[in-house]
This record gives structure tokens, C-alpha cells and sequence, in this order.
């Protein structure tokens, strides 16, 4: 088992890598940043920044959508239904859960 001190410098490690990675995708950035300060003033750089958020919303909001109606649609119908087969059927819920999942994938599919 890890210890405390191991977690700690595994912990520190991680940190210091996404600072690095956070560094060349902000080094990236700045020859953009930098133009339209030039090019637009302050006024132009919030503006991007209003219009980079709002897309950044917009793909988040989108991915949870999606995650919630796989939620919705798939996992928990799927569970019970599997459950209640193994209990109905001579199928274990393990051995009915892929036919489950596929089939309130399908739905899913065909219901957009």
C-alpha cells in the first residue's frame, strides 16, 4: 500500500505536468491573444473571450445532454430490464445485460 509521501510526489508530479502541458497551450495562445489586442483593442479581446466561453458552454451543456439521455435511455433501462429477466428467465443478469444494453441503445438510436 502507497504510502503518504508517495502519493504526496505522485500528486506533485501530475500537478507539474498539466502546469507544463497548461504552459504550451497557453504559449499557443498568446500570438492570437496579442493580435487582436492589436488589431481590436481591450473591447475586441472581451469579446473573444465572451464568444470563447459561450462555446465552451455550448459543447459542455451538449456533452452532458448526451451523457444524461445515455443515462436516461440506456444504463438504467438497461439494468432493470436485465434484472428482471434474470428473475423471470433462466439468464443470469450478467448473460442478459449485453442484450439489454443493445437493445435500449438501439432505441436510443432510433429515437435521437
Amino acid at each position: 500500500m502507497p504510502t503518504d509521501a508517495a502519493i504526496t510526489s505522485q500528486a506533485k508530479q501530475l500537478v507539474h505536468r498539466a502546469t507544463e502541458q497548461a504552459s504550451e497551450y497557453a504559449g499557443f495562445l498568446q500570438p492570437l491573444r496579442d493580435w487582436i489586442l492589436s488589431n481590436f483593442g481591450e473591447t475586441g479581446l472581451i469579446a473573444a473571450y465572451l464568444v470563447l466561453t459561450a462555446i465552451v458552454l455550448l459543447v459542455v451543456g451538449k456533452i452532458g445532454k448526451v451523457a444524461f439521455s445515455t443515462l436516461k435511455y440506456v444504463a438504467i433501462p438497461a439494468l432493470a430490464l436485465a434484472f428482471i429477466g434474470s428473475i423471470v428467465l433462466d439468464y443470469s443478469f450478467f448473460g442478459l445485460l449485453p442484450v439489454t444494453v443493445t437493445g435500449c441503445s438501439l432505441v436510443l438510436l432510433f429515437k435521437g
